[in-house]
């Protein structure tokens, strides 16, 4: 197990670099073209902070020491040296001492997640062969509202982010005060039933989302079953990132579900079976949010009709535009394709 920044990343250092290999080469990019992992301690790959493609000459600490952490890197030829966020970092081409890669981390191997992760990339992962019902049989029985009582109060920090009191009904959110994270909205996860499957947490200090180790959220679409009651004669579904996304995204008139991420196989097979002809992707404007709309249309264009919307402004959301008033107020600050 790795730590960045005291938060728990459930991977192994062997993983993470064949899966930026993978990466990087349905990207044609070459990198780590020479990979040595005979040694029980460390992995020793091609540098590629001097383009040496034939000697592997980096070495990839694979579990932490007493002389340095997991992922710490040192070439011998180049003597270039760091963290494994900072390489992570410099393969995405940003000088940020590893602040890219420690989101990249965060967001592909742990339960958190970061808001506004500028350039991030992620793949769909691969389908789950165990159904859904089997699933919740095996997390049964659901959140009692005897559990979600204890959280059904509210917060400041829901109305800074443009929610309504009708918003905070609607989606029960909730407030913990006392848990490890520190002060977190939580918001019930509910199924297609309306049964309360998990809880997801936001700090309200900072941009994380955690979510319970035993919890798949690529498994369900937020909002579902919120999203019939209020749209019940609708033909188009829209589908966002986050759940503060779609709450603006509902309340001005747009069906919406939220993916809790860029999306998953096993999200895009449960859009291929709801009653909509139409899927609007509204994934965020940003590298990660256009992959995970190209990923999803691949999969959805031969069942649905499949849109585009997107917010002019990169550098902004569908919750930043919580001000606006109407439907068409929105619209007016978005790309439609």
């Amino acid at each position: 197990m790795l730590f960045i920044d005291n938060i728990p990343i459930l991977t192994t250092v062997e993983e993470v670099i064949n899966d930026l290999k993978i990466e990087f080469a349905n990207s044609n990019i070459r990198i780590f073209e020479k990979v040595n992992n005979r040694n029980s301690n460390y992995i020793m790959v091609s540098c590629c902070f001097h383009e040496n493609r034939n000697q592997p000459d980096l070495m990839i600490s694979k579990f932490t020491t007493d002389k340095h952490e997991a992922g710490f890197f040192y070439c011998f030829g180049c003597k270039a040296k760091g963290t494994l966020p900072e390489l992570i970092s410099h393969l995405y081409g940003k000088k940020d001492n590893g602040e890219f890669g420690k989101s990249y981390l965060l967001n592909r191997y742990s339960n958190y997640e970061i808001e506004n992760r500028e350039g991030m990339m992620h793949k769909l992962s691969i389908p789950v062969k165990t159904s859904v019902k089997e699933k919740e049989v095996e997390k049964q029985p659901y959140i009692t509202e005897e559990q979600l009582d204890k959280y059904r109060y509210t917060h400041p920090y829901l109305y800074k982010r443009g929610l309504t009191d009708e918003d905070i009904y609607k989606y029960d959110l909730g407030y913990d005060n006392n848990n490890i994270f520190g002060k977190c909205i939580v918001f019930p996860i509910r199924n297609e039933a309306g049964k309360c499957v998990s809880l997801g947490r936001r700090t309200i200090y900072s941009k994380h989302y955690y979510y319970p180790k035993d919890f798949s959220k690529g498994d369900y679409l937020y909002g579902y079953y919120e999203m019939k009651k209020q749209f019940p004669s609708t033909n188009e579904i829209y589908v966002c990132e986050s759940v503060f996304n779609l709450y603006t995204l509902n309340r001005l008139g747009f069906p919406t579900v939220a993916l809790l991420g860029t999306g998953t196989s096993k999200q895009a097979n449960i859009l291929k079976k709801l009653p909509y002809r139409k899927v609007v992707l509204a994934l965020d404007s940003d590298e990660a949010g256009e992959v995970g709309c190209n990923k999803l249309r691949k999969k959805l264009c031969y069942n649905k009709i499949v849109k585009r919307l997107k917010v002019l402004d990169k550098t902004k959301d569908f919750n930043d535009l919580s001000f606006c008033k109407t439907k068409e107020e929105l619209l007016a600050h978005c790309m439609a394709m």
